[in-house]
């Protein structure tokens, strides 16, 4: 765990007239755990942008055969990694104030369980493949109940 010094106090020692610094410290593993979440995060959500911007030749899931190809020109995956992208560094920003950032927060979880649905939904159209569905599903699902965590651990 990490500790913090969270204040120090001087007490004079009336009897011999010598001053002791007292130190007070808090656990402050909660923070730093939330902080390391939410960087995670980010990380996973910048890296996924990157591969979705990839040609498919080159995409891990295309090359996998876990999905349909897409277009050479790609508007809409294009997109979707910038929405990503932002989305990821949202998250990197949220890890210094968990509080200032809570609304932030809200919409990741929103936005990791639609991708989930979503992932789902096109798994079952025969879009993408069980492997891609669930992965998604489980990274996103994983984070989702992170972040609702760090929320209920927060304070308001």
């Amino acid at each position: 765990t990490i500790t913090i010094i969270t204040r120090m106090l001087l007490q004079e020692d009336k009897d011999k007239g010598e001053v002791h610094t007292i130190m007070l410290h808090r656990n402050n593993s909660n923070c730093s755990n939330s902080n390391l979440i939410l960087r995670s995060g980010a990380v996973v959500n910048l890296v996924i942008a990157i591969l979705a911007i990839l040609p498919p030749s080159y995409h891990p899931a295309y090359v996998l055969d876990m999905m349909s190809p897409l277009p050479p020109s790609n508007v809409h995956g294009h997109a979707f990694a910038a929405f990503i992208a932002l989305f990821g560094i949202a998250y990197w920003l949220s890890a210094y104030d968990v509080n200032k950032y809570r609304e932030v927060i809200k919409l990741g979880i929103a936005g990791k369980v639609i991708i989930s649905i979503i992932f789902l939904v096109h798994y079952m159209a025969g879009r993408c493949s069980l492997t891609l569905a669930m992965g998604t599903g489980i990274l996103d699902g994983t984070f989702a109940v992170l972040f609702i965590r760090i929320l209920n651990s927060a304070k308001s």
